[in-house]
């Protein structure tokens, strides 16, 4: 994986999309990487997407920010802004975290399990729950 950030102050272009895209194939062409055996992941990152530069990204996989990549994977080329990044793990984190809660609901056994094992590092409150 390979993450470019831009400054602060860069609005992301073409132009910087194309340099990404240029890096990015010129890379996964060095023969130091067995094609077969190596996946790369290029992301740009700005403070925003300009209008142009948004309108030749796509949808991938049901993530947004696509720009290009080769059929069998082995190379993707993404571009996200920050609000993109901060959502998409807030998103994240927010389904484990109910996911989690639900697995973890009603396991009386396994914390029982917990107690025993580890009662002298559990607070005095967790001993009485189960």
């Amino acid at each position: 994986m390979v993450i470019e950030l831009k400054r602060p102050a860069v609005e992301i272009s073409p132009i910087e999309i194309n340099q990404i895209a240029d890096y990015a194939f010129e890379v996964s062409k060095n023969q130091r990487f067995p094609r077969d055996k190596t996946k790369w992941k290029f992301i740009l990152i700005g403070k925003a997407i300009s209008e142009r530069a948004a309108f030749s990204l796509k949808k991938y996989q049901g993530e947004n920010g696509y720009y290009t990549g080769t059929e069998d994977d082995s190379l993707t080329v993404w571009v996200k802004d920050w609000g993109q990044i901060i959502n998409e793990a807030a998103a994240r984190h927010k389904y484990l975290e109910e996911n989690l809660k639900l697995a973890v609901g009603d396991n009386s056994e396994g914390m029982r399990y917990l107690q025993e094992k580890y009662c002298e590092l559990l607070p005095e409150e967790c001993l009485n729950v189960v």
